[in-house]
């Protein structure tokens, strides 16, 4: 279900304490508590998860500095 769901742009499977974390993207929380009902309340392989909301974003580059040889 969770490659199905649009609202999901990112999912990194885990080691430690949890097996994978999501990055969801929605428009408010409405629409969050809507993705969990339908997404992951609903799938009888997912047992617990933990939320957490970013209020802002400090730092983001996709840049990767490689070396020249």
């Amino acid at each position: 279900m969770v490659k199905d769901s649009p609202e999901v742009i990112e999912c990194y499977q885990t080691t430690g304490s949890y097996d994978f974390v999501l990055i969801v993207c929605v428009r408010d929380i409405q629409a969050y508590e809507a993705f969990l009902e339908r997404v992951l309340r609903a799938d009888p392989n997912i047992r617990k998860f933990q939320s957490s909301v970013s209020i802002r974003r400090i730092k983001y580059s996709t840049a990767i500095d490689i070396p020249q040889a």
